[in-house]
């Protein structure tokens, strides 16, 4: 997750669901027995991507407007139904809209401005 290249990210993500696993072991939690937080994690990317990109061509260019513009919470929701989003979770929009920016500018390093 150093690299500011997001789109191959999701691009993994979504070859990995294109071989229809009946079992998925992550790196970390329980192992998941359907492809329902798969299918969440790619709807997740593809709309910080569309929304990053989509405030780019309305021509926002500070970090702090392109990530205003970025509304994933109920997505978010979806990962724990019934709980309040964390701040873990905007922190990881945040970023993950930042990395964005940067692929999208083409590895511009400096994107707070």
């Amino acid at each position: 997750t150093n690299s500011y290249s997001v789109t191959p990210w999701l691009e993994s993500l979504r070859r990995l669901e294109a071989l229809d696993p009946a079992v998925i072991v992550p790196g970390q939690g329980p192992v998941m027995h359907d492809k329902s937080y798969l299918e969440r994690t790619i709807e997740l990317f593809a709309a910080v991507i569309d929304q990053v990109h989509a405030a780019l061509e309305r021509e926002l260019v500070t970090l702090k407007d392109v990530q205003a513009a970025v509304n994933v919470d109920r997505i978010g929701i979806g990962y724990a139904p019934g709980a309040p989003l964390s701040e873990d979770f905007r922190l990881w929009v945040g970023n993950f809209s930042k990395k964005t920016m940067q692929e999208a500018l083409d590895g511009a390093a400096d994107v707070e401005n």
